[in-house]
């Protein structure tokens, strides 16, 4: 089975809700802004089937290095930086059954209510692909555009 290709979008509540480390997480190095980004991309999540390939690229590419952390869930996660900065984070997935490639960006969207988006975003004819739920650095929910 081919997935669809569609627009993926997390809304997020709260900062950076993707990503967390073992105890506080230190977010020194990540980009914030004194005042509300609603409705702008905050951050972005790879999703991919080969870690190592894409390691190759984006530093070869951007000059980003990696450090190895633990996702909302416990799983791998992986953040990207760019001159000290947190850009990004990758997540390790398996290649599915049927071979499809399901490699791709998952942008996060600041919203100041993820209910409230995600009600907006079903009424207007999107799917929710995730549900919301709360993550150690806020509220986070996926939802499809088409």
């Amino acid at each position: 089975m081919k997935l669809p290709r569609v627009i993926s979008v997390w809304l997020l509540l709260g900062g950076l809700a993707a990503c967390t480390t073992t105890g506080t997480p230190d977010l020194s190095g990540m980009s914030f802004s004194e005042k509300p980004l609603i409705g702008k991309f905050v951050w972005h999540d790879l999703i991919t089937e080969d870690m190592e390939a894409v390691k190759r690229f984006y530093s070869g590419l951007f000059g980003w290095t990696f450090e190895q952390s633990s996702g909302a869930r416990g799983n791998d996660y992986t953040l990207a930086k760019s001159g000290g900065v947190y850009v990004a984070g990758m997540v390790p997935m398996a290649t599915p059954a049927d071979g499809s490639n399901i490699s791709r960006w998952l942008p996060f969207v600041s919203v100041d209510d993820v209910d409230a988006a995600v009600a907006r975003s079903t009424a207007a004819g999107g799917r929710v692909a995730a549900p919301a739920r709360d993550v150690p650095l806020g509220r986070v929910a996926a939802i499809i555009d088409r």
